[in-house]
């Protein structure tokens, strides 16, 4: 159940693309698509972190 969070940062880019599909806002001087994709980076990093942690928990919990 754990392993959903790895659908998380998947489903922002893939899913937020088509929301995320417009020029016009700019935020910090790049325009909110690419600005979509670099939160939905730093958020898969962040995914995979706390994945890791709860399944080096879980690996401490069994010795």
């Amino acid at each position: 159940m754990k392993k959903g969070i790895l659908l998380v940062p998947f489903l922002f880019i893939l899913g937020g693309a088509a929301f995320a599909n417009r020029i016009d806002p700019h935020i910090f001087g790049i325009p909110f698509l690419l600005f979509w994709i670099a939160i939905g980076t730093v958020l898969s990093s962040l995914s995979v972190l706390l994945l890791y942690y709860f399944e080096k928990k879980k690996g401490d919990d069994r010795s």
